[in-house]
This record gives structure tokens, sequence and C-alpha cells, in this order.
């Protein structure tokens, strides 16, 4: 045996994780509340496989984050225990995110994220009640927050695997951005553990409880500055005109408005105005809007088409000319 650096028992023999069940890969979006399954038995139904068998794994309503039931996993103290789902498919953009509650009494530390063999995982979570923090494995450890032990704490990743970074959230608030993450390779196991951890020598068991696991593709969208009727505030419309609106999109130190692909554009739900005999050519142009020496996007909107929520906050999205998406807006006020 030997300690990864992360602090993971990992076992010299791995197992073959494709061929340590008959169950049928999961489809994306993998979502498991437990709810459906039956108390004391084990979901395999839903697609979980049990990798290293500790002490036990099985449906409880001992604690839940939703609902009545959850995943309990116990270690014992020379025994890890692990569960994971094979997955169909690993998008180069993913995301995950699980409830972890690590016993007051027995437990010691819960981890969530992709499963690599016995006692190994990459890109997860560590929820740790020795310590009091949450932290993420990915290619080096952070440290996220703080813990309390006793309580739920809902982690969520959105990884990119193309950039090989990723952002962290504990308990719905963006803890870092950016993080470095390891590589996705073949990997398709995603999986949650009890893991054996050593306290002044000694190895001791583990209780953790796991709930409301969700593994989805992640559709990236970059937030932008939006500026409608650049110059003017407040942005005064009248929905009865029969003019166009001028619709900045702001380029910044790392957005090019300019790769934005018009014709992918909505604003308040309004497509670009197009001119030409044909209509064919999109009202939109490259231009520094606010002077700061980066060339903008400024689009022009057929005033009827738009549709202003009772906030009055109108949204902006679409796509770059690679995919990728991007969302803004900017407030107007309404007059007859």
């Amino acid at each position: 045996m030997r300690w990864c650096k992360a602090g993971l028992l990992c076992l010299t023999v791995m197992a073959v994780l494709v061929a340590a069940g008959t169950a049928q890969a999961a489809p994306l979006p993998f979502v498991d509340g437990l709810e459906s399954s039956a108390l004391s038995s084990y979901p395999s139904s839903h697609g979980w496989i049990t990798l290293s068998a500790g002490k036990s794994g099985y449906v409880s309503n001992l604690a839940a984050y939703g609902g009545v039931k959850s995943f309990r996993l116990d270690s014992w103290p020379w025994a890890v225990r692990t569960d994971y789902v094979r997955l169909d498919v690993v998008p180069d953009t993913v995301s995950y995110e699980a409830a972890v509650y690590v016993d007051p009494s027995r437990g010691k530390v819960g981890l969530a994220g992709f499963v690599i063999g016995p006692g190994a995982m990459a890109n997860y979570f560590q929820v740790d009640a020795r310590t009091r923090r949450v932290g993420f494995v990915g290619a080096s450890s952070i440290d996220l927050g703080a813990y309390t032990p006793g309580t739920w704490c809902m982690v969520h990743a959105d990884l990119d695997f193309k950039l090989l970074k990723g952002d962290l959230y504990v308990n719905g608030v963006l803890a870092a951005a950016d993080v470095g993450i390891g590589p996705k390779g073949t990997v398709k196991t995603w999986g949650v553990s009890s893991p054996t951890t050593p306290i002044n020598g000694s190895f001791m068991g583990n209780v953790v409880y796991f709930d409301d696991v969700l593994i989805e593709e992640w559709v990236k969208v970059i937030p932008v500055t939006v500026d409608i009727k650049p110059g003017v505030y407040p942005n005064v419309i009248n929905l009865g005109s029969h003019g166009v609106v001028p619709v900045a999109v702001l380029s910044d130190a790392e957005f090019d408005a300019t790769q934005i692909d018009p014709a992918t554009v909505s604003v308040g739900g309004a497509p670009i105005a197009m001119r030409g005999k044909q209509r064919s050519k999109a009202m939109a142009h490259g231009e520094d809007v606010n002077g700061d020496g980066l060339v903008d996007l400024l689009i022009q909107i057929e005033t009827q088409t738009l549709t202003v929520p009772e906030d009055g906050y109108i949204l902006v999205t679409g796509s770059l000319f690679d995919g990728t998406e991007f969302e803004g807006g900017d407030d107007v006020v309404l007059v007859p």
C-alpha cells in the first residue's frame, strides 16, 4: 500500500472499473435524490456500483438534504467504502454536484468526484470534519472554506477539460474560479467515498451521507457587459416606435465582442435588425463605443420586436463563432 499526495489510500492493484459491474452505463444528465429507493436497500437499479465494499452502503432516512432519504456509506477502519456510477460519456465541459453530510459522532471525511480506482479519485471535493474545511483536489489541492460537522454541504463543480479549468461552488456560492483541474483521460466513472482515515497513527471508521447527486453536460456561458442606447441614461424606450434601438456588447481584456456571431444574438427575444433589399445584412458593426481602445459590437434592434419584462431588465444572449455562449443585460424604462 502507499499514500497519494491527496491523502487517500491507493492500492497497488487497480481495478478495471468498466468490468467492475454489469450495470449499463448511465446517460447524462444523471440525477439521483434516492427518494425512489427502498430504505435499507442498495440503489443498484439507479446505476450505482460498489467498488470498495467497506462496512456497508445503503439508503437511509437518518439524514437527508432533499426529501427524506440519502445514501449512507460506512467504512471499516481497515476498508474504504466507495460507490460509483459508470457514465456513458463525460463531455469536455461537465458539471456535477452532490450534498455531503459527515456524521457528527462517527464521521471523518466525505469525498465526491471522479473515481479512478479503489481508494483513488480525481477532480473531487473533500468535506472534512477533522479539519472543519471543504477542499477540492484537481491539478493540486485547494481550500474552499469552512465546514461544520453534522451539517449538509452542497458542492458543485463546473469543469472545462479543454482549458483544464474549473469553477467551484460551496452551498451555492462561488468559492473559487478558474481552478486548475486534472485531465479527463478515459475516466467515465463518478462516485462518492467514505475513506478510512488515520488519526494519531491509527485508522478509523467513517460514516458519511450523500444526497441529490447531479451530473450533466455544462454549457459554458460567458458574462458580458451590455449597454443599451450607449451614451444615454436612463434607457427610455417606446415600444410603439417604428425605429431601432442601438445595443452595444462591450469588449474587455478577456472578451472580444467582435467574435460574436450576429445570427445568434437575441435582445429581449428579438433578433438583430436586417437591412438591404433582401433584408439579408445584419445591422451590426465593430466600434469602440466606450472609448477604452477596444472594439465593441454595436447592433440595432427593431423597437417593436422587443419584449421587455416587468422589471425592465433586457437580457442579451448569443454565441461566438466558436460556439461559446454569452449573456448580459441592461435596464430600460418604458414610456407610452
